[in-house]
């Protein structure tokens, strides 16, 4: 007698293979189609599933992965991938695979625009690709629905920068000589040496990587931040330690730096913030940045003097918990 579980067992293979699809219909007569993927022995019997040929089969669901290189029969011509040919691909096609000595056909089920679409989003979200079209180049993350046009291309994700990479010896064109510059500019400057518009993720990581090695600095900006947030994040080159003049009496006032030099059109201010109005200012950090840079096209620069009152004398042990946290920030900050 044949065994139930072997050939229940040899079906879910075959789904998993590709050679068809199976489909589960539920309560309410919608179904859910599996291919290249089936569910587990233990849940067949709650699923209602019927063997369906791929040519008469429709999927309501693809795995991401399928859309990577290689995964399915002649899917990619080359190196990239028009989402028309995508499209195209999931209409019923047959393809033929080559075995020794013969080519067997192979039917690709089809597939709705929106559920190939879904795919996409998901394969490009998990960084399997890289999607470009016109000027948007996306990569591990969300995919915009009115960017799924037949003009976009899917390719390998590109390879990742160094920290190096960012550096003004080797990034002429987004220092151009200066010493500061922001990320936006390395942003462009990287797409032009690469050919393409690079993906933000892989800048933002060459970015961190230079900021981590402290090979350049953040002089003003969130970090990190998403694409649109990246001209206002400016990047500067290493200064040098300069050494720190004696801490002034605690009743001193903070004093501008030009205020005993006069600069033209330099607007300055300066207070007393409790803790509420603290963290006030930093929900503003970011409005502040862009009304400023909008305004009058510049960004302010942040004098910080935190002072300090023990209520008992501090242990060096206490000084430099607190030390490791302000360091994060700044070397310069530290309580001595």
């Amino acid at each position: 007698m044949l065994n139930r579980k072997a050939i229940v067992e040899t079906l879910l293979n075959g789904c998993r293979n590709g050679l068809f699809v199976l489909r589960s219909t539920r309560a309410d007569q919608s179904y859910k189609t599996f291919w290249y993927d089936a569910p587990d022995i233990a849940n067949v019997k709650d699923l209602n599933l019927v063997v369906v040929l791929s040519e008469d089969a429709s999927l309501t669901a693809l795995s991401a992965r399928l859309l990577s290189l290689g995964a399915l029969p002649e899917l990619w011509p080359g190196p990239e991938l028009s989402l028309k040919d995508l499209y195209s691909y999931f209409s019923g096609r047959t393809v033929f695979i080559k075995h020794a000595g013969y080519e067997e056909p192979f039917t690709i089920p089809r597939a709705e625009r929106q559920v190939v679409n879904e795919a996409i989003q998901a394969t490009v979200k998990e960084k399997r690709l890289w999607m470009l079209t016109g000027r948007a180049s996306l990569l591990a993350e969300d995919v915009p629905a009115d960017l799924l046009t037949d003009e976009a291309t899917l390719q390998a994700p590109p390879p990742p920068l160094t920290a190096k990479d960012v550096l003004p010896d080797n990034l002429l064109e987004a220092w151009k000589g200066n010493p500061e510059t922001t990320a936006l500019d390395i942003a462009d400057a990287l797409s032009t040496t690469t050919g393409k518009v690079l993906p933000w993720v892989i800048v933002r990581d060459a970015l961190s990587a230079a900021f981590n090695a402290r090979f350049v600095e953040r002089a003003s900006g969130q970090w990190p931040c998403d694409y649109a947030g990246a001209r206002l994040v400016r990047v500067c080159q290493r200064r040098e330690q300069v050494p720190q003049q004696p801490t002034p009496p605690v009743s001193a006032p903070i004093v501008h730096q030009a205020a005993s030099t006069y600069v033209p059109n330099l607007l300055a201010t300066q207070a007393i913030l409790d803790n509420e109005q603290m963290q006030e200012l930093c929900e503003q950090f970011t409005d502040l940045i862009r009304v400023c840079f909008e305004t009058v096209g510049s960004i302010p620069t942040f004098q910080v003097r935190i002072e300090l009152q023990p209520k008992s004398p501090a242990t060096q042990k206490d000084i430099e918990k607190i030390n490791q946290l302000l360091q994060q920030v700044s070397e310069e900050l530290k309580f001595q």
